[in-house]
């Protein structure tokens, strides 16, 4: 399988019909946003793993002390900078920045519009069509009108699980390649 990119997070196109039912649409958003911890989870052992941390308990306690993900990013950002100042390797450094930013971004966007939404229904000639959407008071998520910026269905939910899932374990392969080379480091350059 190729690896993900960021339009792979991008919002898909409004679907036409809606689910039959309102409770799989929150099961799916349920699955998801369980999914999403697992992403913060690897992201958290990363930032430990970035600082070079021999308490990866502490690090993960920092990581999650603050709130939103664009604050947690911005402190691996951070991290990784310092790293890779100072510790060049192109390779990892650009697939951080691949992994944590460019995927980051919008993966974190469709999170949120998963976690804020709300389960509508749409009363048609042929049946009840249920959708996720942004809630009416979002002014980012709807225009003027009131259309909606997103329409998922428990369909394109599970989609965006699964590549939740798929995304934590490049996390995790990242946070392993960047411990293995570390630990081919002088010991001293290690404890620095």
């Amino acid at each position: 399988m190729s690896p993900l990119t960021p339009e792979d997070f991008a919002v898909p196109s409004i679907p036409e019909i809606g689910d039959r039912r309102k409770d799989k649409i929150h099961l799916a958003a349920g699955r998801a946003i369980h999914q999403w911890e697992y992403v913060e989870q690897h992201l958290g052992s990363l930032f430990g793993i970035l600082l070079g941390t021999v308490i990866p308990m502490g690090a993960l306690r920092v990581y999650g002390a603050t709130t939103g993900f664009s604050v947690r990013q911005q402190m691996l950002m951070q991290a990784a900078e310092v790293l890779f100042h100072y510790n060049a390797n192109d390779d990892l450094h650009t697939e951080f920045l691949r992994i944590v930013k460019r995927i980051g971004d919008p993966a974190s966007g469709r999170r949120n519009d998963i976690a804020h939404g709300l389960v509508i229904r749409e009363h048609r000639h042929d049946r009840m069509h249920y959708f996720l959407v942004p809630s009416y008071h979002s002014a980012r998520k709807r225009d003027f009108d009131s259309t909606p910026a997103y329409q998922y269905t428990s369909k394109e939910i599970e989609d965006f699980r699964n590549k939740y899932r798929l995304l934590s374990g490049d996390i995790h392969r990242l946070g392993v390649a960047i411990s293995d080379w570390r630990a081919t480091w002088p010991k001293k350059r290690r404890e620095q």
